[in-house]
C-alpha cells in the first residue's frame, strides 16, 4: 500500500511538472514572438520580433547604398518604476544619451504593460551608456534597423522607410514587395559620378547664393542614370529630422519652366515637318509682334541669323517666327510624342505631371518654342532631349539595372538625318565664339549643349530677378551617349560673372567641371587637340 502511494504521489507530481513545463514554455514562444500587455492581450505596434530584415540596394558597381543590420532595442517594464520622480529621472537620462526628447520618454513610461519599447536601433555606445544608467526597468531585445552608409548621397532616390521598416518614399516604397521578399536591387547609379556631379553643383548654388539646384547624368541609348543629385537633400537615417524642402526631389516632383533648352524640341520639328531648311535665315534685328504680345531678346543682332545661329544665340524671336510657321497642332504633337505633355515614367513613386497651359491657343505655341509658359521635370527634358541626339530614338529612364517591368518598345521622333543636324547646332553653342555655352568647353572632348534661362513667377506674374537658369550638355556630341542636366534654382548675379545669373554662367561651367571628371571613369581618353 505505502509503494502504491508514493507512486501515485510521485505521478501527480511528475504530471504537475509536465504542465508548468508547458505553460512556461508555451509563454516564453509566445512573449518571443509577439508583444503582449499585462493583461495578455496582443499590441499591435512596431515591437514585434517577426520581422525579416529587407534586402540590400547597391549601385551598379555593388556598393551599398542601403542596408538592414541587426541592433538592440531599448524597452521598459514601468510596473517597476518606484515612484513618477524615478520615471521622471530615467526619461531625463535617456535623452541625454539618445536623439529624443524627454517627454517623449515620459510619455511612454506612463503606458500600461510590461514591454512598452522606447528606442530601436542603439549603437554599441548607446547600448553601453544606457546600460550604465542601472535602471532595472530598462532592457535591451533584439532588433532591425534600416541604414543608409552613403547618407544624404542619394537620399532622393532610395527614400527612408518608418520604424517598423516599411518603405515610405523613393525606391523603398516603389519595390517594398521586392525588398522584403528579400531580393536585393541594384540601381543604375555610379556613386562616384553621383559624389563628382553633388560636389560641384553645391559649389555653384553657394558661389551664386542660389536656393537650391538639382543635376541629372543619363545614358542616351538606354536611358540609365547614373548620377541624380537634388539640393538640398536629407539623410535618410534621420528622415523625422528632415525639413520638407530637404525631402522634395527637384528631378522628378518638381517642373519648372526650362526656359531656351526647348529650342531643341521646336527647331528638331521644323526641320523634320520640313517647315524650315538649314540654309534658312531670320530677321531678329526688331522684336516679333503676335497679336499683343512682343517677344524680345536678351542680346538682338542686327543682322539676320541663320538657323544654326538662331540656336547658338538663342534667339527668341527667331524661334517664335519658326514656331509660327510650324503651327500649333504639328507643335503639341511633337511635345506630346517626346513624353512632355504625360507624367514621367521613372521607377520612383514621386513623379510629377507637367504644367501646362489649360487652353492651348497660338500664342503658347510661339512661347513654348523657347520653353516659357508650361513646366516640366528635369528628367522629362533629359528624355526629351536624348531622342533629339541619339538619331532620333526616344529612350525610357530607368533606375534599375534589371528592370522589374517592360518597357515601352524604341521610339522614333525624328530621322537620323534630323539628329545631326541637331548635334551639329549643338555643338556650335559650346564652340562659337558667341555661343551661350562656352563656359562647358573642356579640352580634348568632344561636347555639344544649350542654355536655358527662365523667369519664376510670383503673385501670377513673371520676375525678371528670380530665374531658373539651365545648361544641358551631350558628350560626345559626335556620337552621343551620355547626357547631362544642370539647374541652377534663383541664382544671383556676383561680381566674377558680371551681374549676370543665366544658365552660361551658372550652369555650364559645371558641366564642364562635370565631364573632365566623369569622362576618365567611364573609359573616355581626351582626344589631342589641333
Amino acid at each position: 500500500m505505502a509503494r502504491t502511494r508514493i507512486i501515485i504521489i510521485l505521478g501527480f507530481l511528475m504530471l504537475g511538472f509536465a504542465i508548468m513545463s508547458w505553460r512556461l514554455t508555451s509563454l516564453s514562444l509566445l512573449l518571443t514572438e509577439n508583444n503582449y500587455t499585462s493583461h495578455g492581450k496582443k499590441e499591435n505596434n512596431s515591437s514585434s520580433f517577426a520581422y525579416a530584415p529587407r534586402a540590400d540596394i547597391t549601385d551598379r558597381n555593388g556598393i551599398v547604398l542601403a542596408t538592414t543590420l541587426k541592433m538592440p532595442m531599448l524597452y521598459a517594464d514601468p510596473t517597476i518604476i518606484p515612484s513618477m520622480e524615478v520615471l521622471n529621472n530615467i526619461a531625463l537620462d535617456i535623452s541625454q544619451v539618445l536623439p529624443v526628447d524627454k517627454e517623449t520618454i515620459a510619455k511612454k513610461l506612463h503606458r500600461s504593460g510590461r514591454f512598452i519599447p522606447l528606442f530601436k536601433g542603439l549603437t554599441p555606445k548607446q547600448q553601453k551608456d544606457i546600460n550604465e544608467l542601472g535602471y532595472p526597468s530598462l532592457g535591451f531585445r533584439e532588433s532591425f534597423r534600416r541604414v543608409y552608409p552613403e547618407q544624404n548621397l542619394v537620399s532622393h532616390i532610395l527614400g527612408y522607410t518608418d520604424s517598423d521598416g516599411l518603405g515610405i518614399a523613393g525606391i523603398e516604397k516603389q519595390y517594398e514587395e521586392t525588398l522584403t521578399k528579400p531580393s536585393s536591387i541594384a540601381l543604375t547609379i555610379d556613386v562616384r559620378l553621383q559624389h563628382i556631379l553633388k560636389r560641384e553643383l553645391k559649389k555653384s548654388i553657394n558661389n551664386f547664393e542660389a536656393i537650391g539646384g538639382s543635376g541629372v547624368i543619363m545614358n542616351v541609348k538606354n536611358g540609365e542614370i547614373l548620377a541624380m543629385v537634388s539640393l538640398p537633400d536629407f539623410d535618410p537615417n534621420l528622415p523625422s529630422k528632415a525639413k520638407k524642402i530637404e525631402l522634395f526631389n527637384r528631378n522628378t516632383t518638381g517642373v519648372f519652366e526650362m526656359g531656351s533648352t526647348f529650342k531643341l524640341f521646336s527647331i528638331a520639328a521644323a526641320l523634320e515637318y520640313g517647315t524650315v531648311k538649314e540654309s534658312d535665315k531670320f530677321n531678329v534685328s526688331e522684336p516679333f509682334k503676335f497679336g499683343s504680345h512682343t517677344i524680345k531678346d536678351f542680346h538682338r543682332e542686327k543682322k539676320p541669323l541663320k538657323l544654326s545661329e538662331v540656336f547658338s544665340h538663342s534667339s527668341n524671336i527667331g524661334t517664335a517666327q519658326i514656331a509660327e510657321k510650324l503651327g500649333t497642332e504639328k507643335l503639341r504633337k511633337f511635345y506630346k510624342n517626346l513624353g512632355l505633355l504625360n507624367r514621367l515614367e521613372l521607377d520612383l513613386p514621386e513623379r510629377a505631371y507637367p504644367l501646362l497651359p489649360r487652353k492651348w491657343r497660338d500664342i503658347n505655341t510661339i512661347t513654348a518654342s523657347y520653353g516659357h509658359g508650361m513646366a516640366v521635370t528635369s528628367v522629362h527634358l533629359v528624355r526629351a532631349a536624348s531622342a533629339i541626339v541619339n538619331n532620333g530614338i526616344l529612350p525610357t529612364p530607368r533606375l534599375l539595372m534589371t528592370p522589374k517591368k517592360k518597357y515601352n518598345p524604341e521610339i522614333r521622333i525624328i530621322s537620323a538625318k534630323t539628329s545631326k543636324i541637331m548635334r551639329g547646332f549643338l555643338a556650335k553653342v559650346i564652340n562659337d565664339e558667341k555661343g551661350t555655352g562656352k563656359k562647358a568647353f573642356v579640352a580634348g572632348y568632344d561636347m555639344g549643349g544649350k542654355t536655358g534661362t527662365a523667369e519664376k513667377i510670383t503673385s501670377k506674374k513673371y520676375d525678371e530677378k528670380l530665374l531658373y537658369s539651365s545648361f544641358l550638355g551631350v558628350f560626345p556630341i559626335s556620337e552621343p551617349e551620355y547626357i547631362i542636366l544642370v539647374s541652377i534654382d534663383e541664382p544671383k548675379g556676383q561680381k566674377d560673372s558680371y551681374g549676370f545669373a543665366t544658365g552660361g554662367w551658372t550652369a555650364a561651367p559645371v558641366i564642364g567641371k562635370v565631364v573632365s571628371e566623369i569622362a576618365p571613369l567611364l573609359g573616355m581618353i581626351p582626344q589631342q587637340q589641333e
